[in-house]
């Protein structure tokens, strides 16, 4: 757990740009169970829904999309990291005290918790099984057959920060590294991770995953205080290699991401969360201001928008 924490604030302190950050005392260990502060019938929403993780906070903000109006606070958790969305737009949140919550688009109360001793990170599900993957910051990546029971437990040859399938059922991961940010993909049959050969960004932190549909998108946070911004990567890949198809530049800083059709949504780690064309990028097109730190987010569309 520690090693996300530090990995974090890092992130964030570097992408930052004037900016200091206060919040350096740790996060306060919670008791109570995963819950909901409703702020409207959440339930009863049609609208699509976008889920905001803050680990300082230790909520879980949803709210209304794209027009980001709080509708609700998740709250109970020890260090919500991770959010992962599948198809029927039931949300995945992964908490570093051990545990993994699925919510119902639009749900008050948890509708399953999976159990995971490992220091669960972030999450991805599998689009042509229904597999939940979970990456835990004890160097493994746990699968949970159609997002349940026990897992089947992969080791990789760093601490992953982010993971992702694509359409196939492909898995990704990264981590921090040197000179770029390695990636290593676990190939559908497969049985053991193996490092991806592309051309890394120089620099940069690992600022997160996903598959767009076409690529594997990789997100990199600046590695210095004044070096404005984030940057999303686009890679064809083959087998285990990637060739660069082009990239985005954010204006603002970046902490993670989430493409949603020709929209980047951005986690800026700060108290805002911006929307870009994707994958032009450059200017947000528009900017949600709130007053907690936007970590990791990803959008559920409502049953009727799919």
């Amino acid at each position: 757990m520690r090693y996300l924490k530090q990995h974090l604030v890092r992130t964030l302190m570097l992408i930052a740009l004037p900016a200091v950050w206060t919040a350096c005392g740790g996060l306060q260990q919670q008791t109570v169970p995963p819950q909901s502060i409703p702020l409207q019938d959440a339930a009863k929403s049609r609208g699509d829904l976008l889920y905001v993780s803050d680990i300082f906070s230790a909520n879980v903000y949803v709210l209304s999309y794209p027009a980001g109006r709080l509708v609700q606070t998740l709250t109970g958790f020890s260090s919500p990291n991770g959010l992962c969305v599948d198809r029927s737009g039931d949300v995945f949140i992964t908490d570093q005290a051990g545990q993994i919550v699925e919510y119902a688009h639009g749900g008050t109360s948890p509708i399953k918790t999976l159990g995971d001793k490992q220091y669960p990170i972030a999450c991805s599900v599998d689009p042509t099984t229904g597999n939940l993957a979970v990456a835990d910051e004890s160097k493994n990546v746990s699968v949970y057959p159609n997002a349940s029971g026990g897992p089947t437990t992969y080791s990789i040859p760093f601490v992953p920060v982010f993971c992702a399938y694509d359409d196939s059922g492909d898995l990704f991961a990264d981590s921090s590294g040197a000179p770029g940010v390695p990636i290593a993909e676990l190939q559908k049959g497969g049985s053991t991770f193996q490092i991806v050969h592309y051309n890394k960004p120089n620099r940069g932190e690992p600022a997160g995953l996903q598959w767009d549909g076409y690529h594997l998108a990789v997100g990199t946070a600046s590695t210095y205080q004044r070096q404005c911004c984030g940057r999303i990567y686009r890679f064809t890949i083959r087998g285990l290699h990637g060739k660069p198809a082009g990239s985005m530049h954010l204006l603002g800083g970046l902490a993670s991401f989430f493409i949603d059709g020709s929209t980047a949504v951005v986690a800026t780690g700060f108290k805002n969360i911006a929307l870009y064309h994707y994958p032009e990028g450059d200017r947000p097109t528009r900017v949600i201001k709130e007053r907690f730190q936007s970590y990791s987010l990803v959008v559920s569309h409502a049953p009727s928008n799919r």
